[in-house]
């Protein structure tokens, strides 16, 4: 069986667990197919979250078979960037796709330089990153892609009945 593991980024303004904490229930409802690692990213700092999250995934190499990473706002940025890097110098097609949450257009530039799976999920209701984002980045890439945008959604995703993580399990479930 193959191992797979689940890098879950959060965003800048911290979010533990992710977006209405969807990352740990993501944890949860994955068990026994995939290991969840959360990462809090540190504020300001994409180099810095870059460089440490590198490096837990070099130290966990021997551990997975193949990843997948997770971001959510700064993450997003985060998870191109880890992407990109941990294909090209720690191991080819170590990670084979990513979810951008909510992404800035900011520093997604290494984007273009990738080749895996990417699902884009925005809320249409978001007031911190508008869903244009998301709707740019989907229009310009290149590879194979989804876009999820959720009606009415906030940056949060907190709007009763919001649980995306069923959303990004259906991305996982194969």
């Amino acid at each position: 069986m193959s191992r797979k593991a689940i890098y879950c980024i959060c965003g800048e303004g911290g979010g533990t667990g992710g977006p209405n904490k969807a990352y740990y229930k993501l944890e949860q409802a994955l068990a026994g197919m995939y290991t969840v690692v959360n990462y809090e990213t540190l504020p300001r700092s994409i180099s810095l979250n870059v460089a440490n999250l590198m490096h837990i995934i070099s130290l966990n190499v021997a551990n997975f078979d193949e990843i997948y990473i997770i971001g959510w706002g700064m993450g997003s940025q985060v998870a191109v960037q880890v992407t990109y890097h941990v294909n090209n110098y720690i191991k080819a097609d170590y990670v084979k796709g990513i979810v951008l949450i909510s992404s800035p257009i900011a520093h997604t530039d290494l984007l273009a330089h990738i080749n895996v799976t990417v699902i884009f999920i925005h809320g249409t209701g978001d007031k911190i990153l508008p869903f244009s984002n998301s709707k740019k980045l989907y229009n310009k890439y290149a590879h194979a892609k989804h876009i999820c945008l959720l009606d009415n959604q906030n940056h949060g995703y907190m709007m009763p009945d919001s649980d995306i993580s069923e959303v990004i399990k259906g991305y996982f479930m194969f």
